[in-house]
């Protein structure tokens, strides 16, 4: 069955960088989105002390996560990638005061302005 998986996952792979950039980022974005609604949702099932447990355990949001996916997919030159990133930061926006990336991008910013 992992076999399998592997094959459908590089066929896929193929079809996608046959696709203008723009779909592929879409697409990714898509994705992205999707899977982190999905994890919203399984934390809002949770019960309170299930929340707590969570929130404990949570290494980062996906908010943060979906940043650095995007910036890799924007140094690697890899719109699908990029746009991954893009749609689990879009998912996570409720989040964004509780993200680390906004104080990243802000002195990225500081830097370009600088030089």
């Amino acid at each position: 069955m992992i076999n399998e998986a592997k094959k459908k996952i590089r066929k896929a792979q193929r079809e996608l960088r046959k696709l203008p950039p723009e779909t592929q980022r879409a697409i990714g974005i898509l994705g992205g989105k999707v899977a982190g609604d999905v994890a919203n949702k399984i934390y809002e099932s949770r019960t309170a002390e299930g929340k707590i447990l969570w929130e404990k355990s949570r290494i980062v949001h996906h908010g943060d996560a979906g940043y650095l996916v995007r910036e890799h997919g924007r140094n690697e030159k890899n719109p699908f990638r990029e746009g991954i990133g893009e749609g689990l930061m879009i998912s996570d926006s409720k989040d964004i005061d509780k993200c680390f990336y906004p104080k990243l991008e802000a002195v990225r910013a500081k830097k370009r302005k600088d030089h």
